[in-house]
């Protein structure tokens, strides 16, 4: 046996091994269900992945009269809205589908005869209820393969906000997401200087606003998406609101119900390659992705099909087929 078999061999060994301490543990990362019986299902990876992929499948099962108990991190439970009951936990969110760390913090929600199914990076991911089928084996799956996928409807619960958003009145927004690769990789996929200036002046020609979407206290990898200088000047005039504070003053909960009623109402929406992009792509009526490189094409591809909205992909505003930025060159 050659040295590439052989670390195969090893690699598949490792695996089975983790699955079944996981799985003494109460956590599977791959399970079946012969019956409606409840399902327990726990996510901490990154969002995106669990709004293009897992959630909808989930409230496919529910729409099938399937019992679900999820756990997700905290402000999580607005996209859980399908669930039969939602728990939310402490910890920050880990990588791409989920980390054994992550999975770990998860453990008291299953058992050995009643477990957890939480999809994990290193491990195949594979739930199946009443031959209902979930599997990924890749980053990104094909979606022509998710057979069970019910469109999701985030807008539930959002109209304790339509008073506070309403008085904005007509608006872009400006998502606010850096993007990096997992290799450490800086993709150039923030906003350019000229393409803030650019949606400023087209924003007062059109008379809106521009609503600057970001945390407060954003992760390393969310810190500003151009130039400080840039972003000073943007949030100092006189059409721009930056939504940090308000999202400061809000709880996890209404803080994720908050930024839905958001872009539910935006005029547009401009979003940099991300989960910013995807949620924007569930829930808002008109979007711009800009995307420089990276390979989430396909899953916005397969999003604006499932959520039909006035979208587009590209690389630069000014290639923007729903607004003329000509005159801003």
């Amino acid at each position: 046996m050659n040295r590439k078999a052989s670390l195969k061999v090893v690699k598949i060994l490792l695996l089975a091994v983790i699955r079944a301490f996981l799985r003494l543990n109460g956590i599977s990362t791959k399970l079946s269900h012969k019956s409606k019986t409840v399902v327990k299902v726990g996510f901490v990876g990154e969002f995106g992945y669990a709004l293009i992929g897992l959630l909808p499948y989930l409230n496919y099962l529910a729409k099938q009269g399937v019992a679900l108990h999820t756990y997700g991190l905290r402000g999580s439970s607005p996209f859980f809205y399908f669930s039969s009951q939602h728990s939310e936990v402490a910890g920050l969110a880990t990588g791409s589908w989920g980390t054994l760390t992550g999975a770990w913090k998860l453990r008291k929600f299953g058992s050995l005869f009643s477990p957890l199914f939480v999809p994990l990076e290193v491990t195949q991911r594979h739930l199946s209820v009443q031959s209902m089928v979930w599997e990924s084996n890749r980053l990104h799956v094909p979606h022509a393969d998710y057979k069970h996928y019910a469109p999701l409807d985030l807008q539930r619960g959002t109209k304790k906000f339509e008073e506070l958003v309403g008085s904005f009145g007509r608006y872009f927004v400006l998502n606010v997401k850096n993007y990096q690769t997992w290799t450490g990789v800086h993709v150039p996929n923030w906003y350019l200087d000229n393409e803030i200036g650019a949606i400023l002046e087209k924003a007062k020609e059109l008379n809106l606003k521009i609503l600057v979407n970001r945390s407060p206290v954003p992760p390393s990898e969310d810190e500003p998406t151009f130039t400080q200088q840039a972003i000073e000047t943007l949030i100092g005039s006189s059409n721009v609101v930056d939504l940090a504070a308000y999202y400061e003053a809000l709880d996890s909960h209404d803080a994720g119900l908050f930024q839905l009623k958001i872009l539910e109402n935006a005029e547009h929406v401009w979003a940099t390659q991300g989960g910013n992009a995807a949620l924007a792509l569930i829930c808002a009526p008109s979007i711009s992705v800009i995307m420089r490189g990276g390979f989430d094409w396909e899953d916005y591809s397969f999003l604006r099909k499932i959520h039909p909205s006035r979208s587009e992909i590209l690389p630069t505003i000014f290639q923007s087929g729903l607004y003329d930025f000509r005159n801003t060159l």
